[in-house]
């Protein structure tokens, strides 16, 4: 599914959020343990910023109809920085199938993701990482190659459009203590 079906429809998806807010508050009511309605309260002012995240998307995609130039709306996950050097970008993703199962499939990013991640790394002169969390707490970690060309249009009615495909046999399957490894290395 892709975000811009909600950048179309800020208002029903805000109903939808409103809902789902609701059912929280009611949990939260239920609940006596102070960590629980921590940690619903958190997750209540996340569905908060997502609803804002979505309007202003949608104010955005409003405003470019005046300019004569495409634009391109990302949400980067994460940008890393150590004192003041940059370490690296990483998009987070997770499947809740079997890792076996997605042993020969790939991930399509949209190419115009592809090229806002492909920009920050040069500007930035750092890796960008795809971390994957599977079940049973296993993770793939794959490193793009930019110099990818294998563009692949998609005719789903939800996520139509450009992608890049990548393999999720070209990165590494490494449970929490490997990637662990893999991040300080990251880190220094």
């Amino acid at each position: 599914m892709r975000m811009e079906v909600f950048y179309e429809q800020p208002g029903k998806f805000s109903h939808v959020i409103s809902k789902i807010q609701r059912l929280l508050i009611d949990l939260k009511q239920k609940t006596k343990d102070r960590f629980e309605k921590d940690v619903i309260t958190y997750v209540q002012n996340r569905l908060t910023e997502i609803n804002f995240q979505i309007y202003f998307s949608y104010l955005l995609n409003e405003a470019s109809v005046y300019i004569d130039k495409p634009i391109v709306i990302n949400d980067v996950d994460k940008i890393i920085r150590v004192n003041s050097n940059f370490k690296a970008i990483f998009e987070l993703k997770v499947r809740r199938r079997d890792h076996s199962v997605l042993r020969n499939k790939c991930i399509r990013v949209p190419y115009g993701q592809w090229n806002t991640l492909k920009l920050l790394s040069e500007k930035l002169n750092v890796p960008v990482f795809y971390l994957i969390k599977l079940p049973d707490d296993i993770f793939k970690l794959i490193k793009l190659n930019f110099w990818r060309t294998e563009l692949i249009n998609y005719g789903n009615p939800h996520a139509q459009g450009t992608y890049v495909s990548i393999p999720l046999n070209e990165g590494l399957t490494l449970n929490e203590t490997e990637l662990i490894n893999i991040l300080m290395d990251i880190l220094r």
